[in-house]
């Protein structure tokens, strides 16, 4: 007669090389789920009695390959929220604490004054966040000598102010032709330069770089040109925007960059015509 074996089958009798859990854990401790699983199929592979206990030896057995199935800590999917969160934040803020950068300017302006060698230039400042600006690079054909920025409109107006004194034009009625003025300043260097603005009511070192910068302040450069680009074949002087000419930048947590390109005005953006006019433009 074929003994059948089901759940409700009275339970057979104990193999006798079946390992108790425990008895094997008070044996060898608790062991690692892998362990459990080997030493359980193990222990199943040698009974002779395998055949009989069957069922309940692969339920044992599924319950402890169960162990080996990855399971979701109710606090995963929250450290996942939190890391992405972080991450996002620091893409935004990141640039302008660790990597500061300027961004092409969208307007400015450029002045000289007749007969000397001295042409300032004007650049709003486009930037995301807070930077400190700690100087402008040379160009070929031209030093910045005097830099500095202006962080509220009185003080732009002041400085704009004292350059048109010292810059002061003498134009034709329809303002089409303009030349130096009987009252034009002709300072020799730097500090001559700077001496003729204070006269005239601007005090260039309060503000003198290195200078904190937001977005929309003013920067102030000028030029001392010692040569202008060649005109070209046509006899025209175009603009000329130097890949030289950049900008010496510090972040809030002192990482220092220069950044070139189209970010500055300088000299000699637009053309050098109106500069040999002014004779701005050694001979």
């Amino acid at each position: 007669m074929v003994r059948s074996v089901s759940q409700t089958a009275e339970e057979p009798e104990a193999a006798p090389n079946a390992v108790s859990r425990a008895e094997w854990t008070s044996a060898v401790g608790t062991p690692s789920c892998r362990d459990r699983v080997a030493r359980r199929l193990a222990a199943w592979a040698n009974s002779s009695w395998a055949w009989w206990g069957l069922v309940d030896i692969t339920s044992d057995a599924t319950i402890e390959l169960d162990c080996l199935v990855p399971r979701s800590r109710w606090w995963t999917i929250p450290l996942v929220v939190i890391v992405t969160v972080i991450l996002v934040v620091a893409a935004w803020f990141a640039p302008p604490w660790l990597n500061p950068r300027l961004d092409q300017y969208s307007s400015g302006g450029a002045q000289a004054i007749p007969d000397t060698a001295f042409v300032a230039t004007q650049t709003k400042i486009v930037i995301r966040g807070t930077v400190t600006i700690s100087g402008v690079t040379d160009i070929s054909g031209a030093q910045p000598i005097l830099s500095w920025v202006t962080h509220t409109t009185d003080q732009t107006q002041a400085a704009q102010s004292a350059w048109d004194a010292l810059a002061a034009l003498s134009c034709s009625t329809d303002g089409r032709t303009c030349g130096p003025s009987a009252v034009t300043a002709s300072p020799a260097d730097a500090n001559a330069l700077r001496d003729d603005l204070q006269t005239q009511g601007w005090s260039v070192p309060g503000l003198a770089l290195p200078q904190r910068a937001n977005s929309g302040d003013q920067l102030w450069v000028v030029w001392q040109v010692s040569a202008c680009p060649a005109k070209g074949p046509d006899g025209a002087a175009w603009a000329v925007i130097d890949p030289q000419l950049g900008v010496r930048l510090r972040s809030p947590l002192g990482f220092t960059v220069t950044q070139y390109g189209a970010i500055v005005v300088g000299p000699f953006d637009f053309g050098t015509d109106w500069l040999h006019d002014m004779e701005v433009c050694p001979v």
